[in-house]
């Protein structure tokens, strides 16, 4: 969409948008959206038939499943079509990111080793949750209940094998013989520190895309995507009306991006690319057609002002 059609997100000013020009921006970004969910929904059944390499199970698995979710995420951001719909966009968008970024760590990585990480890491994170709740009915001193009782089962049955498997994949770097579990798989305790090296990986096909690396969009937008997730006020109170109108066309903007770039990043990876005639000729027509209903709404909006 040129420059100059997009409704700003600055300060109240006499020229600002109305609620009328806003919510035909956030219609035209909607309907891109929609463009992209409806290609992910037909890409489906393909991704979802590929048969795991004997070499990289654990990779090709999370690589679809890591696109399940940013399909299955599309497909509930079309359901959030108001703008008090703000904040479950802003998590659909947040999601989307963090895949996103999942994705090109594992893209990058044509060993099984990612894809081994993040496997166990999810056991890791299921063992960490059981011993939460034993050890909360513990100190104060009170029987786990029955309905605890796979949690109780898993940790008795599991806990050797998960704290070896953590020494071995995540070794503490104070104490060797001390199991830990990382706040993400790649044995990193933030986010940030995977972006940086996604961009490293994937910086320029990222910015092809999406106009921006990972890493400036983290630093813009991922606070004020938590701004609108969590409790408090911030981002919400005392805001001109308009402005859920331009933070819902955002994320239907944003979570598009994500979506598609994971979409490209699995097709490719997959191989699909070098086998489905006009691929590339597919994923630029769907660029044009994003564009052309954005610009559409707010010609409407203005040719009928």
């Amino acid at each position: 969409m040129p420059e100059d059609c997009r409704p700003k997100m600055n300060t109240m000013m006499e020229n600002e948008p109305g609620i009328e020009e806003t919510k035909a921006f956030a219609t035209g970004l909607y309907q891109g959206a929609q463009v992209v969910a409806d290609y992910m929904k037909n890409r489906w059944p393909a991704i979802q038939g590929v048969i795991e390499k004997p070499e990289t199970p654990y990779r090709d698995v999370c690589m679809k499943g890591l696109w399940g979710r940013a399909h299955a995420w599309m497909q509930t951001l079309l359901k959030l079509n108001d703008p008090l719909d703000f904040q479950a966009m802003s998590v659909a968008n947040r999601a989307l990111l963090e895949i996103t970024v999942d994705l090109v760590l594992l893209h990058h990585d044509k060993t099984n080793a990612s894809g081994w990480k993040m496997h166990w890491w999810g056991e890791s994170q299921k063992m960490k949750s059981a011993e939460q709740i034993i050890r909360y009915y513990e100190s104060n001193a009170l029987a786990v209940p029955d309905e605890y009782e796979a949690q109780v089962n898993f940790v008795r049955d599991s806990k050797a094998s998960v704290d070896h498997i953590r020494k071995s994949l995540w070794p503490n770097k104070k104490d060797p013989n001390r199991p830990m579990h990382p706040g993400r798989w790649t044995g990193n305790g933030n986010l940030i520190d995977d972006i940086v090296t996604a961009d490293q990986f994937y910086g320029s096909v990222v910015q092809a895309d999406l106009g921006s690396t990972l890493t400036e969009y983290y630093r813009t937008e991922y606070p004020k995507m938590n701004w609108r997730i969590h409790s408090g006020v911030a981002a919400f109170w005392n805001q001109p009306p308009q402005s859920f109108n331009l933070v819902s066309a955002f994320a239907f903007k944003w979570c598009a991006d994500f979506g598609m770039l994971c979409t490209k990043m699995v097709l490719s990876d997959f191989g699909f690319d070098s086998v489905i005639a006009g691929i590339q000729d597919e994923w630029e027509n769907i660029r044009r057609q994003r564009d052309l209903l954005s610009f559409q709404e707010l010609n409407k909006f203005h040719t009928n002002k």
